[in-house]
C-alpha cells in the first residue's frame, strides 16, 4: 500500500508500478482503475486495513488480516488509452500555439485569486536553469539542471516534478527534434533517470507516464480544444480550470511546464506556479 484516501487508494506492485484504485466518476488516467461500485462506502478505510494485494487475470484482491479480503472484478473491465494522439496533435501545432495565450491567461488569472501557488525562489531558479540549458543545447548542464529540479517541492508529486511532467508533454508536441538539437526522447530519459533516486515513488511513476506521452483525461480534453481552428475561448478556459483544480499546485505547475516546453511566447518567464484506465466492478 503506497497511500490511502477516502476515494483513492494507491498500490505499489512488486515490479515498482503504481496502480490507483478510485471511485467511478474520478478522472481517467494512465495508472487508474475506476471502480463502478463499493458497498462499504469508504475506499480508504477498506484499503487502509490491507497491507498487501494480489492480481490475477480477472481480479485484484486486497488482503486484510483482520477481516475478509476485498475483491475487484476485472473480468469485464473497459480499457482506455492514456497515450495522447501525438501525430495528429503535431500536425496542429499552429492552432495549438495560437491557443496557448488563452491557456496562459487562464492560469495567470486563477493564480491572482488563489493563495500559495507562487513558486519559492529555489523552484523558480531550478526551472529557469532547465530552460537555459535546453536553449544552449548543453546536455551536461541540462542533466544537472533536471536533477536539481526533480523532487523539489512538497506533496506526493512535488511541484518540480509536476513542472517537468508538463514540460515533457510540451517538448513532445513542439517538434520531434527541436532547434536545440536535443531529441525529446533523450530529455525524457534524463528526467526518468533523475526521478529514480530524487523523488517519491508516486511521482516517479507519474513522470514515467509523461515521458511515455501519457496523460490524465483532462489533458486529452485541453489539447483537443487547443487543436481546434478556431478554438473556443470558453472551452479552453474551462479545460484549463479543470487541470488547475488538480491539487494545490500540481495542475498549475504542470501547465507552466507545458507552456515552457511548447515554446509559447505567452509562457511566463520565470515560471509561476500556481497503462490504461479500466472501469470495473468492486465487491
Amino acid at each position: 500500500m503506497l497511500a490511502s484516501f477516502s476515494r483513492v487508494c494507491d498500490l505499489l506492485t512488486d515490479e515498482g508500478a503504481v496502480v490507483a484504485l478510485a471511485w467511478k466518476g474520478a478522472e481517467r488516467g494512465p495508472m487508474t482503475v475506476l471502480l463502478e461500485s463499493f458497498a462499504a462506502g469508504d475506499l480508504g478505510a477498506a484499503a487502509g486495513a490491507g497491507l498487501a494485494f494480489v492480481v490475477g487475470r480477472e481480479e485484484l484482491r486486497l488482503l486484510r488480516s483482520s477481516s475478509p479480503s476485498v475483491r475487484v472484478d476485472l473480468s469485464s473491465a473497459a480499457r482506455w488509452n492514456a497515450a495522447l494522439p501525438w501525430e495528429a496533435l503535431q500536425a496542429r501545432r499552429e492552432p495549438i500555439r495560437n491557443s496557448a495565450m488563452v491557456v496562459s491567461r487562464a492560469v495567470t488569472e486563477a493564480q491572482k485569486d488563489t493563495a500559495g501557488l507562487r513558486w519559492k525562489s529555489p523552484l523558480t531558479q531550478a526551472a529557469a536553469e532547465v530552460l537555459g540549458a535546453r536553449r544552449r543545447s548543453d546536455p551536461i548542464a541540462l542533466r544537472a539542471a533536471i536533477e536539481g529540479l526533480c523532487g523539489l517541492g512538497e506533496g506526493l508529486t512535488p511541484q518540480g516534478d509536476d513542472w517537468l511532467a508538463g514540460w515533457l508533454l510540451g517538448l513532445r508536441l513542439a517538434e520531434p527534434m527541436d532547434a536545440s538539437g536535443l531529441a525529446p526522447g533523450t530529455t525524457a530519459a534524463m528526467v526518468t533517470e533523475a526521478a529514480y533516486s530524487r523523488t517519491t515513488l508516486l511521482s516517479r511513476a507519474f513522470l514515467a507516464c509523461a515521458a511515455a506521452g501519457e496523460a490524465m483525461e483532462s489533458w486529452h480534453v485541453l489539447l483537443s480544444q487547443m487543436a481546434r481552428d478556431p478554438a473556443d475561448e470558453r472551452d479552453l478556459e474551462s479545460a484549463t480550470r479543470t487541470i488547475l483544480e488538480h491539487g494545490a499546485t500540481s495542475g498549475a505547475a504542470m501547465l507552466e511546464g507545458f507552456l515552457a516546453g511548447l515554446g509559447s511566447p505567452s509562457a511566463p518567464r520565470p515560471p509561476i506556479l500556481g497503462e490504461n484506465t479500466q472501469s470495473v466492478a468492486m465487491e
